[in-house]
């Protein structure tokens, strides 16, 4: 297939994608950049990591995901494992038991917010983007409305990662502890900022900078309670919440039915369409592309159950919750995405109320694309499809997009309690042998009643020539649950899911990504 139009467009950045809905998953651009070791074993060593390689002190290794927050050195199921963590601007790699830890290059001991050249914030500085001080809190954010906003939530002395967006004046956002993400939305009026998280309102004011002019009450209105961007009516009604409308735009042609080989959902492909790849959490739709067509659009579906901080919420509140994630994602991958084209919409879908947006996108070549997405919900797994084609081609790819999205019929596994039953007093492993360098690994999960499960990693890496190798045996429990025929693994450090493999009606091992564990 010929890639003239698309050519930025890798099968990363549609996996991005991904971003938009509550997808439980590692966000690797945030790994991007470059960092210097803080550790006593790797001060001032320079780590560069782009995408699928880290460039230690020169030499290139490349990676790839494998489960929640780990990578897999030399890029396949033969290298080291490394678990990964982000606290503000410190990276850390725990890699089978020595955790090492990098600064992101350029932070140390500079200003966390605002232009550190500009010395003072002007009228026209962004309201949210600087650091807010509470009893036991401290908030502090860089960013802008268009872009999102990220920075650190700091607890009795502890900081964790924010990231957030606006809407109607309206700061949204997470911050996570421990793998667990945490929901909170805040309200500026002036300098000070009302912010709510679990139903508990913390009262933060701005730290006071040379220069600031912040918006604050109108002299008509003392008490900043009138209608205005930002500061609703009580009464107002939230437009996610309204009647969900038909979608306009639906493609009415001939159609077949698509059913997932493993029936967790259906829908209607338009004639001509088919499934260009796919894995356990999305695929690629060959939108009735020859071998001599241009790739001008790229259409995708993609699955998984809901994070706990996005269930009981209307699907357009999650959707603009992870916008701002998004935007940095495909910013990485030198594309652009402009505001909505109209506000999320809640919309008919065959069974569920889903929500859609499309976005104006541009490449770094100033190339026009649109991206379309919807999503919807169904008990605590999410569905979506979306599709990212050229600006001219739109009219001819979307409305058979659409078609697919309302024709979506979610059937996400049910829990399936015979064959949790069936791990009790099992376990299953695999070893591995790594290629960067000289190192054996064994990792194992071990399943025990009451929902239980056990993870053990075991390994020796030889080190440089002349210093002793590196030995580890580290253990971590949590719990599992099986929906389907996936077995949902929860430890501290985050999700990981793995397809019960079965052979003649009995378990015969674990699947996890591409390694069967015996």
């Amino acid at each position: 297939m010929s890639v003239r139009s698309l050519h930025s467009l890798s099968l990363v950045t549609i996996f991005a994608l991904a971003l938009v809905a509550p997808l439980r998953s590692q966000d690797l651009t945030r790994l991007y950049g470059r960092w210097l070791g803080e550790s006593e074993d790797n001060r001032g060593e320079v780590l560069v990591i782009e995408k699928d390689v880290l460039v230690l002190d020169g030499e290139r290794i490349p990676y790839r995901a494998h489960g929640p927050r780990t990578l897999v050195l030399g890029g396949d199921e033969d290298g080291e494992r490394a678990e990964w963590s982000i606290e503000g601007d410190v990276l850390s790699f725990n890699l089978e038991g020595e955790v090492l830890r990098y600064r992101r290059e350029g932070t140390a001991g500079k200003p966390k917010t605002g232009n550190p050249l500009a010395g003072r914030r002007g009228p026209d500085a962004d309201p949210f983007a600087r650091r807010f001080r509470g009893e036991a809190l401290e908030l502090a954010l860089d960013g802008d409305a268009k872009r999102g906003y990220r920075g650190t939530l700091s607890v009795d002395g502890e900081r964790y990662p924010v990231t957030a967006g606006t809407r109607d004046g309206v700061l949204r956002g997470s911050f996570v502890v421990d793998g667990e993400s945490y929901e909170f939305e805040a309200r500026l009026a002036g300098d000070r900022l009302t912010l709510k998280s679990d139903g508990v309102t913390h009262q933060l004011d701005a730290l006071a900078e040379e220069g600031v002019t912040a918006p604050r009450p109108q002299p008509d209105d003392p008490d900043g309670d009138a209608e205005a961007p930002g500061n609703p009516k009580p009464d107002a009604q939230d437009p996610k919440e309204l009647e969900p409308q038909a979608l306009d735009g639906v493609f009415a042609g001939a159609t077949q039915r698509f059913e997932h080989p493993r029936g967790w959902f259906a829908c209607e492909f338009p004639k001509g369409w088919s499934v260009h790849s796919q894995d356990d959490s999305g695929m690629l739709v060959n939108p009735g592309l020859t071998a001599n067509d241009t790739l001008d659009a790229i259409v995708f579906l993609i699955w998984g159950r809901l994070e706990p901080s996005d269930q009981n919420q209307p699907v357009a509140t999650v959707i603009e919750k992870h916008l701002p994630q998004m935007r940095e994602a495909l910013a990485q991958q030198g594309l652009t995405v402009g505001e909505p084209l109209d506000a999320i919409a809640t919309v008919k879908s065959k069974e569920v109320p889903g929500a859609v947006v499309e976005f104006p996108v541009q490449t770094a070549n100033g190339q026009a694309l649109r991206l379309w997405f919807g999503g919807l919900v169904k008990q605590d797994a999410w569905l979506a499809v979306g599709g990212v084609v050229l600006q001219d081609k739109a009219a001819a790819y979307l409305p058979k997009v659409k078609r697919i999205f309302t024709t979506l019929e979610p059937k996400p596994p049910e829990r399936n309690p015979k064959l949790e039953a069936a791990l009790v007093g099992r376990s299953f492993s695999s070893s591995q042998y790594g290629r960067v360098t000289e190192s054996a690994h064994h990792a194992s999960y071990s399943f025990a009643a009451g929902g239980v499960v056990t993870r053990r990693l075991m390994s020796n890496v030889i080190s440089k020539p002349g210093l002793p190798g590196v030995s580890s045996d580290s253990e971590r429990s949590g719990r599992y649950e099986v929906c389907g025929d996936i077995a949902f693994l929860y430890f501290e450090t985050g999700q990981e899911a793995a397809q019960v493999v079965q052979q003649g009606g009995k378990v015969t091992g674990l699947r996890i990504g591409n390694a069967v564990y015996q």
